[in-house]
């Protein structure tokens, strides 16, 4: 498991190396880990279900550690987020909304798949910068 995970192959390897970069670079400073996970398709399950799933599976609310997950599943055209509990505290389900509502559906609307995300991305580590007081990489 990675910070990005494309298992539909659909990001560039600059964007999706940029990505990684600056979600890695905030894990580190922060004990939060933000994984996004791209896939063709949720499966037996629905999206929501399915990110759900992979958040507990993956260990994202490991001790000491907080998490966020963004999960697109291309074939229900869905975006699913699941926020940690003490990821809740710096951004909120509200923020989540936001980011998907402003950035990451607009974008995806346009076919911009890759650099909706990575703008997303910027926003999101930039937000979080700011709301936890800590310097920006």
């Amino acid at each position: 498991m990675g910070y990005v995970n494309d298992y539909a192959n659909l990001l560039t390897p600059n964007e999706k190396h940029h990505m990684d970069w600056l979600l890695k670079t905030f894990s580190r400073e922060s004990r939060t880990d933000t994984i996004i996970i791209i896939v063709k398709d949720s499966g037996d399950l629905t999206p929501e279900q399915y990110a759900y799933w992979l958040f507990n599976c993956w260990k994202l609310r490991r001790l000491g550690r907080t998490g966020f997950l963004i999960l697109v599943s291309l074939k229900e055209r869905r975006v699913e987020t699941e926020i940690g509990f003490g990821f809740e505290k710096i951004f909120s389900e509200a923020d989540a909304e936001n980011l998907l509502d402003h950035i990451l559906i607009p974008h995806f609307k346009k076919g911009w798949y890759g650099s909706g995300l990575l703008h997303a991305v910027r926003e999101l580590t930039k937000s979080l910068y700011q709301k936890t007081g800590m310097a920006h990489a």
